[in-house]
């Protein structure tokens, strides 16, 4: 239910890319997005330190955000974001993040920048098998 009512919080009135993130100790929460005209970050804590309750980036700030995006853009012709032709749509597993089968029971449809093997000699050329994943440095064949 919980997770349900996170994903209804998260449609914003016009297509926006959105981070979220909580720290471990639930200390603080914070969400940046943007739109195709907009940038905006908010940020949830409390000053003394406390732990805060039940909320989180997706909770809580990015509530916020969904308000502040539907001001900004209230009575305006609005735009969907440029996209790469290079990005690809792949259903993932909201369990582990790899690619959906029929043995995964949440899916949920992302956009991804391909990842491709780097170029390396005959001598240790290894074959890896094409996979998508978000882009940041990872040891092997990505």
């Amino acid at each position: 239910m919980r997770a349900a009512r996170v994903r209804r919080g998260l449609q914003f009135p016009v297509q926006t890319a959105i981070k979220t993130g909580t720290s471990t100790d639930y200390r603080d929460a914070w969400a940046i997005a943007f739109d195709y005209q907009h940038t905006v970050a908010v940020w949830m804590g409390n000053l003394d330190g406390a732990a805060m309750d039940g909320v989180t980036g997706a909770v809580g700030p990015a509530m916020v955000l969904r308000s502040v995006f539907s001001e900004l853009n209230r009575g305006q012709d609005t735009r969907p974001l440029a996209l790469s032709r290079d990005l690809v749509l792949a259903s993932i597993c909201r369990q582990d993040g790899r690619r959906a089968d029929e043995v995964c029971e949440f899916h949920e449809r992302m956009v991804f920048s391909p990842v491709r093997p780097a170029a390396t000699d005959r001598s240790t050329r290894r074959t890896c098998a094409r996979q998508y994943r978000m882009l940041q440095p990872t040891a092997g064949c990505g």
